[in-house]
This record gives structure tokens, C-alpha cells and sequence, in this order.
């Protein structure tokens, strides 16, 4: 529901919303509770629709790689990471 929200915000001309790289976070007194925004996932959707953002794309997922190697316990969300980047046939190592 983030996503869809953040569009509904875009639509109407926010142009600040917050996100975490993979979806990072949370409330300490509700465990595995859901909500935040992949911030990849709202970069990428962002330059789809045009808006930019001035936030390196292919930068930002090969950090979270560094957070998956680090963090190799924690899960991570998102769909840019998993499903790679349109035009460079692979996710980014």
C-alpha cells in the first residue's frame, strides 16, 4: 500500500515523502509490522513517471547489497532489487 500511496501523493504534487533502503524500520513495539516504503522501489517509480529525484538508482541498489551482506539476518523488501533494472537484463550486483 506505500507505493500506491505515494503516488496518490505524487498525483496531488507532494514532493516529499519518506522511505527506507529495503524497507527498513519499524516500531520496536510492534514487531513485524509492515509499512515502510522501499525507498528503490519509489526512486524507480519516480523516474518512470518523470519526477527526478537526483538519487542514483543503480548506486542505491548496490548498497543494499552491502546491507544483505552485513545484515544477512535481517529481511529486505522491495522489488527493484530482486527484479533488476529494466534495460540492463539483470538485478545490479
Amino acid at each position: 500500500m506505500g507505493l500506491a500511496n505515494a503516488t496518490a501523493a505524487l498525483d496531488q504534487g507532494v514532493r516529499v515523502l519518506d522511505a527506507s533502503l529495503g524497507g527498513l524500520g519499524g516500531c520496536p513495539a510492534a514487531p513485524n509490522a509492515t509499512g515502510n516504503i522501499v525507498m528503490e522501489d519509489l526512486v524507480f517509480l519516480c523516474r518512470t513517471v518523470g519526477i527526478d529525484t537526483g538519487v542514483d538508482l543503480e548506486k542505491l541498489i548496490r548498497v543494499r547489497k552491502v546491507l544483505e551482506l552485513e545484515m544477512p539476518d535481517e529481511p529486505l523488501y522491495g522489488a527493484m532489487a530482486k527484479a533488476g533494472l529494466p534495460g540492463l537484463g539483470k538485478p545490479v550486483q
